[in-house]
This record gives C-alpha cells, sequence and structure tokens, in this order.
C-alpha cells in the first residue's frame, strides 16, 4: 500500500468517526431535554431513559471505534513507512555494490593500460638489448678479425726486417763489387719503398686482453657402468656442484659416463674438478681434465644443462657394441706423432665433415694417407667400417683421432670387433687438443681445430694457421663458422665469408649453397685431380645436421 492509499483511508475513517461522535452528542443532548418531563410522567419515561442510556453507549461504542480506525490507519501508515525504509536500506548496499563494481572496472581498465604500457616498454628495451649485443657480437668479430691482420702484418714486417738484415750483413762481407750491386738493387728497389713510404699504414688493432673465464672439456667413461639410480646420483651432484661455483655450459650424463663442455670462474672450474675426483676415486680420481684460463667474458657459455642421454657419442649401438675395454692402444701425442709419419701408416678422422673441412691431419703433406669417413653424422661411422673394411686390414697401422679424444673410444672398439688386429689400432690420447698443446707449430696438423666452445676453433700457436676452408659460394679462403648458413641439399654446416654474406650473395635468385661433399668447393688440402671425395647423397634430407657434443 502506498503513502497516498494509506492517508486517504485514515481521512475516510477520521470522518466517521467525527460523524458518530456527533450524532451520539444530538442524541445525549436530546435526551437530556427530555428529562424533565420525564420526572413528571408515568412508567413509561424509564423506558426512555433506558433507550437513552444505550444511545450514549453507542455513541462512545462509536467514538472508540473511529478513534480505533484512525489508530490503525496511522499504525498502517507507519508500518509502510518501516517497509519504504528497509527497502531503501536493502538498496543501499546494492547501489554501493553497483558504483564500487563501475570504480572497479575504471580500476581495472586503468591496470591494463598500465601492464600493457609497461609491456610494450620492456620489449622495446628487450629490442633495444638484442640490438646492441649484435652489435657487440659485430665489433668483437671486426676486432678479432683485425687483431688476425694485425698479427699477419707484423709478421711479414719482421720477415722483411730480417731480410734487410741478412742483405746488409752480406752486402757487408763481399767487397765493393757485393756493394755497387747491393747499391744498385735498393736503388732498383727504391721506388717501390717510396710507393709503400707513401701508401697509408694499415690501422692496426690491439689484440684484446685475456679474460677471467676458464674453459674445462673432459670425458671420462665408468666401468662397470652404472646403475639408473647410480647415473641419477650422479647428475644430481654434479648439477649442483656445477651451480654452487657458479659454471655454465653442457654435461652429458649416461650410465657410461660423463662427456662436458664448461666454462666458469678459474677457481670454480678447478673446485668442480677436485669435487668429482671425491665423488668416486675409482673413476674420476685419473680423468684428463682439460682446462683453458684466459678467456674473454664473451666466451662464457650461456646457461648451465646438465641432462641424461643413452650415448655419450651417439653412435646408434648398444652399450655391448663397442665396448671400450677391447679398443685400440692410446698413444700420448709424440708417440702417435711419429707413428703417424711412419710409411704404411693410414689416418682415420673420426670427426663430422664440416669440422675436419676447416682442418685435419695430414702427414708431409699426403691427402692419401688419410681415410676420410665423410660423415655428417657420427652414426654413418658403423656403415663406413663396414665398407672399408679390405682398406682398414691391408694398413699396417691404423692411426684414429678425434677433437678430444672421446669419439675414438667406442670408434676403435668397433674396428676390433670387425676384425682390424687390435695391436695396430691406434688412437690420440687427449685428441687434437692435447696434440696442438704438445706441437704449437702444428706438427702433422694443417688448418685450425673445430671446437665445441664459443673460441670455435683454434690452431698452431706459434705460427699463423693455414685457412684450408672455403667459402661455399665464392670458394675464397674462409675458416670461420658464425652465419649459421646450411647446405640447401643435405642441411650440413657450410662456410659462407663475410664478403659474400654482407654482400647478401646466399640470397640471389637461383644461387645454391653446397656443403663440399654435396659438390661445393672443396678444402684446400684436397688436390684439385682428387677422386677419394666424390658426392655422397645424405640418406634422410630435412633436417638440420648437428655436431655431436664433442670437443
Amino acid at each position: 500500500m502506498s503513502d497516498s492509499d494509506a492517508e486517504r483511508a485514515a481521512s475516510k475513517a477520521a470522518r466517521k468517526a467525527e460523524k458518530r461522535k456527533r450524532r451520539a452528542e444530538e442524541e445525549e443532548a436530546a435526551a437530556a431535554a427530555a428529562a424533565p418531563a420525564a420526572s413528571a410522567g408515568d412508567d413509561s419515561d424509564a423506558e426512555d431513559e433506558r433507550a437513552a442510556k444505550k444511545a450514549r453507549k453507542a455513541a462512545k461504542k462509536a467514538a472508540r471505534h473511529a478513534e480505533m480506525m484512525h489508530a490503525g490507519a496511522m499504525a498502517m501508515q507507519e508500518e509502510q513507512q518501516e517497509e519504504d525504509d528497509a527497502a531503501a536500506a536493502a538498496a543501499a548496499p546494492a547501489a554501493a555494490a553497483a558504483a564500487a563494481a563501475t570504480d572497479d572496472d575504471e580500476a581495472a581498465k586503468a591496470e591494463r593500460k598500465r601492464r600493457k604500457r609497461e609491456r610494450r616498454e620492456a620489449e622495446a628495451t628487450a629490442a633495444a638489448a638484442v640490438a646492441a649485443a649484435v652489435e657487440a657480437e659485430k665489433a668483437a668479430a671486426a676486432a678479432e678479425d683485425n687483431s688476425e691482420e694485425a698479427r699477419r702484418e707484423r709478421k711479414r714486417a719482421k720477415k722483411e726486417k730480417k731480410a734487410k738484415e741478412a742483405a746488409a750483413e752480406a752486402a757487408a762481407a763481399s767487397g765493393s763489387a757485393a756493394a755497387s750491386s747491393s747499391g744498385a738493387a735498393a736503388a732498383a728497389a727504391s721506388p717501390s719503398d717510396a710507393a709503400a713510404a707513401a701508401a697509408p699504414a694499415p690501422k692496426v688493432y690491439p689484440p684484446p686482453p685475456p679474460g677471467n673465464v676458464t674453459l674445462l672439456l673432459f670425458y671420462q667413461y665408468v666401468r662397470p657402468s652404472w646403475t639408473a639410480p647410480q647415473r641419477q646420483n650422479a647428475e644430481n651432484f654434479t648439477r649442483d656442484s656445477l651451480t654452487r661455483h657458479g659454471c655454465t655450459g653442457r654435461l652429458r650424463c649416461a650410465k657410461e659416463g660423463f662427456n662436458g663442455t664448461l666454462t666458469g670462474p678459474p677457481e670454480g672450474i678447478r673446485a668442480f674438478c677436485q669435487d668429482l675426483r671425491e665423488y668416486e676415486p675409482e673413476h674420476f680420481g685419473q680423468t684428463d681434465f682439460k682446462i683453458t684460463d684466459g678467456l674473454r667474458e664473451g666466451q662464457m657459455l650461456r646457461g648451465l644443462k646438465v641432462w641424461h642421454v643413452n650415448e655419450l657419442v651417439t653412435y646408434g649401438f648398444d652399450l655391448k657394441t663397442g665396448s671400450i675395454e677391447r679398443g685400440g692402444t692410446h698413444l700420448p701425442p709424440k708417440e702417435w706423432h711419429d707413428k703417424a709419419g711412419e710409411e704404411g701408416a693410414v689416418l682415420i678422422d673420426v670427426r663430422n665433415a664440416n669440422e675436419n673441412a676447416i682442418g685435419r691431419f695430414q702427414p708431409h703433406n699426403d691427402a692419401s694417407r688419410v681415410l676420410d669417413p665423410n660423415m655428417r653424422t657420427s652414426t654413418e661411422f658403423p656403415d663406413w667400417v663396414q665398407e672399408n673394411l679390405p682398406k682398414l686390414h691391408a694398413a699396417k697401422q691404423v692411426m684414429m683421432y678425434c677433437t678430444g679424444g672421446i669419439r675414438c673410444e667406442r670408434a676403435s672398439a668397433l674396428l676390433v670387433e670387425k676384425g682390424v688386429p687390435a695391436e695396430k689400432v691406434f688412437q690420440l690420447e687427449g685428441g687434437i687438443h692435447r696434440y696442438l698443446e704438445a706441437f704449437p707449430d702444428g706438427g702433422h696438423w694443417i688448418g685450425k681445430n673445430y671446437v665445441f666452445d664459443r673460441r670455435f676453433a683454434h690452431g698452431a700457436t706459434s705460427r699463423e694457421p693455414e685457412v684450408v676452408g672455403r667459402c661455399c659460394l665464392c670458394s675464397g679462403p674462409w675458416d670461420r663458422y658464425q652465419t649459421n648458413s646450411k647446405c640447401q641439399l643435405c642441411r650440413m654446416e657450410v662456410l659462407l665469408c663475410r664478403e659474400c654474406e654482407r654482400g647478401n650473395k646466399h640470397k640471389a635468385k637461383g644461387v645454391v649453397m653446397k656443403c663440399h661433399l654435396c659438390g661445393g668447393p672443396k678444402p684446400s688440402y684436397l688436390p684439385a685431380d682428387d677422386k677419394t671425395l666424390v658426392f655422397k647423397k645424405k640418406k634422410h634430407f630435412g633436417k638440420d645436421v648437428k655436431g655431436e657434443s664433442d670437443y
């Protein structure tokens, strides 16, 4: 009931009550006027008196009824007011909630805008950081190129200086005739010297200072092989130790042992080696930890990955095949060097073709001494052994090598299992890494050694390494894999020189980048009429050929 209906009902009840009250008063006045006559009359007046009393009672009753009706109407009005107040009170929270929701929506919109703005700023910052990193890498590469050019220039100047000193000594010892001839030679050489003096001197950049990063290369087969729980415990132990000592890099863990390429602070690397020696002295007490100090900060490997593999080197056969107990004889670098130079010795490079494209062993510069499997992956080695068993049996001695030694372990054992006499199978202990330490001038080695860390490659230290690799497009000398370029036929890594890359020659229409196994330019150590390297079709196309995690 609305407020207006209640007011109308109350007003109507009040009017009725007022009307009854007047009627009762009129009847009472009439009865009072008739009272004297009644007292003088007969008995019938008593009846009138009784009727008057009844009328007065009725009037009073009507008045009370009117009052009750008025009170009821007022009560109904108050009750309606209370109901309205309660409804208003109940509606207040909803209205407040609606208002709050509106405020929340506005706040949410503002928060979303703020997050979107921050995300855009973060993306812009990340893009700027990536661009800066790319520029830094380019600058580092340019500095390295310039440092190599500077070394070559210093070497050339030193040779010229020695030649001039030798000529001066010869001129002083020979008499006047020699003096005159030397004077004539000097006069003849003067125009070129003057031209050289007039030409601007090449800009020489100092080599980058040594850094405070240490590189660790190691592998270790364990015998007997670990059980699954033992392998998991060893994996957890090494991960915790490397993390604790601030080391980064890659560590492959299998039931047969470890194979790692790691970087870190000098003291952290050495602390990890000590932890491993103490963890299982019977396995790691004599491990050959190859440590190289003085690397630059940019050569620190990113992140740490310790993970489980089935084989330390992926040959694709089980642990019983090619067991290292049946492998070839390990020879230290100097002994291996001597045997490799003997007549009748053949060399087997157990690395992949993209690695030996920039360097390999070639005693006496005789390419016929090398039996190169030309593998894209190590899984091709067992088939190659089967196909070349006659040549291996005919060899006086078989000299095997790889980057750090690990790939020769089971490879030499496979040769013995296939029937090659164990007494004529030899493997280079410590791999190319230890050989170049023992022979700073390179020994039988030509070119550079491909490595799986951020040095990318290294060679002889006492002389400038020969560049034997060739750009896959222009065939110019080049030995740096830093463009992530792939052979468009087999997807193996190929060499692309800086000039061809910057000139976008590899993007020109109709240009096909090929590795030397697919018909691309051959390494320079192979003679032009060499027939040992023929087109080798890849069995499975479409997948990138990745290098093994060797060192």
